[in-house]
């Protein structure tokens, strides 16, 4: 499952491809590490791919994409239903009239614009969560195929919504008492020279995940080249901090989760290494220092 900002971004898949993916029957799907679990509508199969929970239908022409959103005030998706969705360049779908309270956690509303090259009709729905990340389930399809059948898919899979406490097992646990006041390090630099010609470039990522759940986070990356007669040098970085914790991947991998104060999400693979001091980040090796962290 994709988490996507409070823009509600989510991704483009062309609606004259149909359905580009291998249907599966359908049956609840659950996300223990979230607690929600959903049953897609009659005659709707999916699966999960990179653009969240995708489902298609030999009946019905265009998708329903479930994805989770990180609001969690039903005021708050008000304000967000009355704006476009888009992400500026491949689709753009404008709110059609208001959106409405479908029940005390559900607001849904027709859209129309773009998707994916073409002119699109959609249906969302939008779900807050009080055990965690709510869901956004988008019914779209071509403006010529749009119907009844569209709507009633999202209301019929909004209904069968289950959301529940998150799972918390002895792998979280264990990752989460592993980094707790913790500095996590990654450095990386690569250069070279030839024919009169040179480069260098370097980063450094920094967290420091405190017991109390808090975090502080910091990059910083330098590039720097060098042709006959012609030298440049640039320089970029981030930070910020927010929330943290660590939910169950599969097997002994874990999901560090932060959550920036400023609505930003960020996750990171987690799996161990043989070598003290070091773990796997997203496949990467870094490093991990109790004494350099600057929490209290």
């Amino acid at each position: 499952m994709t988490f996507i900002p409070r823009c509600f971004l989510i991704a483009v898949v062309c609606l004259a491809a149909w359905f580009p993916i291998v249907l599966h029957a359908a049956s609840e799907v659950s996300y223990p590490r979230y607690g929600i679990a959903f049953t897609p509508p009659a005659g709707w199969q999916g699966e999960e791919t990179a653009y969240g929970y995708v489902m298609g239908s030999h009946t019905h022409p265009g998708l329903i994409i479930v994805n989770l959103h990180e609001i969690n005030s039903m005021q708050e998706l008000q304000m967000l239903a009355a704006q476009e969705l888009t992400d500026g360049s491949s689709y753009a779908l404008a709110p059609v009239g208001m959106a409405q309270a479908i029940d005390d956690r559900t607001l849904a509303g027709e859209f129309q614009g773009w998707f994916g090259g073409e002119q699109a009709r959609a249906y969302a729905a939008a779900m807050v969560n009080p055990h965690g990340p709510g869901l956004l389930v988008l019914g779209v399809t071509s403006a010529a195929a749009y119907g009844p059948a569209h709507r009633q898919a999202v209301l019929e899979l909004v209904e069968s919504v289950k959301f529940s406490a998150r799972e918390r097992g002895e792998v979280d646990q264990q990752w989460t008492q592993r980094l707790a006041d913790h500095r996590l390090i990654h450095m990386s630099s690569s250069g070279g020279s030839r024919s009169g010609s040179s480069g260098f470039a370097s980063s450094r990522t920094e967290a420091d995940l405190c017991r109390d759940g808090r975090f502080s986070f910091s990059s910083s990356s330098q590039v720097a080249a060098t042709v006959p007669g012609v030298s440049g040098h640039s320089h970029g970085g981030d930070s910020g901090s927010g929330q943290w914790r660590v939910e169950t991947g599969s097997g002994d991998a874990g999901v560090l989760i932060l959550e920036f104060d400023d609505g930003r999400m960020q996750e990171y693979r987690l799996t161990p290494r043989s070598e003290a001091g070091e773990i796997n980040v997203d496949g990467q090796r870094w490093f991990l220092s109790r004494g350099r962290s600057a929490c209290g």
